[in-house]
């Protein structure tokens, strides 16, 4: 997980250097998205938004954090680990948008750069949700703005807790102590036209499609 991490942080850290190919210097932190193939091949992304919040996205996982610059350095904080800081420095990016990008613990990582920012994740309101698979429903979850939720199968509850929503970023605590009910969270991805997104568990595990409903 922390390799993960550190790969997805190098990829903001491209952010540091210069931006995209039509500017002709660049400020640390601009907003954007940011690559990097990991030797297994898998792409780690990290998008950057204007307020500094990000999402990165390792295979199958997902995160969301926030980024600070201090000096030349850019440090990260990611949600699912609120206590660990990831810092890099940043080389000036090159043509065709590739650059180097040197943690505090001497890891070097090459990180490619696009201006492309995809549309915001749903953030999660009070409401009532249809959950699914791409075609099928198989429940529905009321939220409430007690931070409480309600799960239902077939108009019948079965089973409730308590939930959090910070941007694309939503937890669900189900009442109880059994290793199922443990809190889950999740990343919310943008709204089609119907309302529906895709929101996928942080350790990638599971996705599901979610629908508002009307009451």
């Amino acid at each position: 997980m922390k390799k993960y991490l550190l790969a997805a942080t190098a990829v903001y850290l491209a952010a540091c250097s210069q931006p995209a190919d039509d500017q002709e210097s660049a400020q640390a932190g601009d907003p954007g998205t940011y690559t990097r193939n990991l030797p297994d091949g898998t792409l780690v992304s990290l998008v950057i938004r204007e307020d500094g919040s990000l999402v990165r996205s390792s295979g199958k996982e997902k995160a969301s954090g926030k980024a600070v610059k201090d000096g030349d350095r850019l440090c990260f904080t990611f949600a699912d680990e609120p206590l660990a800081e990831y810092c890099w420095t940043n080389g000036p990016i090159r043509p065709g948008g590739t650059f180097e990008s040197i943690s505090d613990e001497g890891e070097m990582l090459i990180i490619t750069y696009s201006s492309d920012i995809p549309p915001r994740g749903v953030e999660m309101k009070p409401g009532l949700y249809e959950v699914g698979d791409e075609t099928t429903p198989y429940g529905r979850t009321r939220v409430d703005e007690d931070g409480t939720y309600t799960d239902f199968l077939n108009d019948e509850a079965v089973g409730s807790g308590k939930w959090t929503s910070a941007g694309e970023r939503v937890c669900f605590d189900p009442e109880g102590n059994e290793d199922h009910q443990l809190e889950r969270c999740w990343i919310n991805g943008p709204a089609d036209e119907s309302g529906r997104f895709l929101t996928t568990r942080e350790n990638g595990s599971e996705a599901y499609f979610v629908t508002p409903v009307a009451e």
